[in-house]
């Protein structure tokens, strides 16, 4: 008799010329159950349409994309929902073992490549595999599992499973509602569906986006074939000169058909252009207004400089008021730049020139208060707006004095500041 063999959602894992027979080898039951769906070795890649969009499908950035984290990346989703979608990056391999960031913790898998899921999330580990008897595992959908570690440690140390069945990664991206689905419809992303061997295997360089990018086109050259071949098939068979004709009218529709298709590729990326062209086009505008208040700032300066130059001695204020409104402004003591600094560090944040972080500065400096108390006040009246855009948080800002229409659009680290704080 054959016994039950699990099989993977799109592909099966058995022959029907051939049983499905499994020897019973461990004591648990579900341990020689194990590796049914992930067995196999073979890369593939399929097309998904947009409305597949749910966890388990994987997220393929298209040529062109220019964030960071999505350049030429490949992310599996695991959550999505009303609340927003959260994936793992799956070819961005990191020089660490799951020892290095859990020593001792899962002895098993200590030579595991750790992989960067993203920059958001809690500082642990997730590990993703297809295991769907492995218990304590919770499915995200598609046959991708999440969790059951306990288990899985116990598989591969009795040799139920290897451990490169099961893949790790260190914190995850994240889209806000909506978020992801517009991007796709915009022709940022696409969604496909990868084999067991892409989703878990122990490799993940840049590299594997363009393995990928070639199984799809492949797939797309088979599946035009396919078509051409059930036309003239299924064309009915008459006189030589009409199938003659018959042929080449499959032939002019098949043509038509590739032509259709690279103008829907082409008009997909001249809306990735134009979302480049309209980006550049804003951020130049806000550099703009940026040199415009930072040349004012400066103006002010100078003017307030050479009225204390007229000044009398008497009239010149004492060192510790001085010192009060540096610190009213924000500026850093040098213990907490070289914080400040070993934490951007620590992000893989290059600290900008010298030149630009004093505009930045500047663009962020004090005005002087009106009401009179001689204290210092933030350039920022109000945070009115916040959106998730190209993988980064960003808040609308409303600079004092300016007015709704000279709002600009800024990162957390430009606005978090002692003075807002305060």
């Amino acid at each position: 008799s054959s016994g039950f063999c699990s099989r993977w959602p799109s592909r099966p894992s058995c022959d029907r010329r051939h049983s499905c027979v499994r020897a019973q080898f461990f004591a648990e039951q579900w341990m020689n159950e194990l590796g049914t769906a992930t067995n196999s070795k073979k890369k593939w890649a399929l097309p998904l349409e947009a409305d597949a969009l749910c966890a388990g499908c994987v997220v393929m950035a298209n040529a062109g994309s220019f964030d960071h984290y999505f350049l030429e990346s490949l992310a599996l989703v695991i959550e999505h929902g009303d609340r927003g979608t959260r994936a793992v990056l799956l070819n961005h391999e990191t020089p660490w073992l799951v020892e290095d960031l859990a020593p001792g913790a899962i002895a098993p898998f200590a030579a595991n490549a750790v992989f960067l899921g993203g920059d958001a999330g809690s500082d642990t580990l997730v590990m993703v595999h297809g295991e769907h008897k492995l218990p304590g595992a919770r499915e995200v959908g598609r046959g991708v599992f999440e969790g059951g570690v306990a288990s899985a440690v116990d598989a591969v140390t009795q040799g139920a499973l290897p451990p490169d069945r099961f893949k790790f990664f260190y914190k995850t991206v994240e889209w806000l509602p909506g978020a992801l689905r517009m991007q796709l419809d915009a022709g940022i992303f696409r969604l496909v569906e990868l084999s067991p061997a892409y989703l878990y295997g122990q490799y993940g360089h840049r590299s594997m986006w363009k393995d990928v990018l070639k199984n799809l086109k492949e797939e797309d050259a088979d599946s035009a074939v396919v078509v051409d071949e059930a036309n003239v098939v299924a064309a009915p068979v008459g006189l030589p000169y009409e199938a003659g004709g018959l042929a080449e009218e499959a032939s002019r529709g098949a043509a038509q058909l590739r032509l259709e298709k690279e103008k829907a590729l082409e008009a997909r990326q001249a809306v990735a252009d134009e979302a480049k062209r309209k980006s550049l086009e804003a951020k130049n505008a806000h550099d703009a207004k940026v040199r415009a208040l930072v040349d004012r700032i400066k103006q002010e300066k100078a003017a307030g400089a050479a009225g204390a130059a007229q000044a009398s001695p008497a009239e010149a204020p004492p060192a510790s008021a001085v010192a009060s409104v540096a610190g009213a402004q924000g500026v850093p003591s040098p213990a907490s730049a070289e914080k400040a600094a070993a934490w951007l560090a620590e992000q893989g944040i290059v600290p900008p020139e010298k030149e630009a972080a004093e505009e930045t500065q500047t663009r962020l400096a004090v005005k002087e208060s009106t009401d009179g108390s001689g204290a210092s006040a933030i350039g920022i009246e109000m945070l009115v707006g916040y959106r998730f855009h190209l993988g980064n948080e960003q808040w609308r800002v409303r600079w004092a004095g300016e007015g709704e229409g000279a709002d600009t659009w800024e990162v957390w680290r430009g606005v978090d500041t002692p003075e807002l704080r305060r």
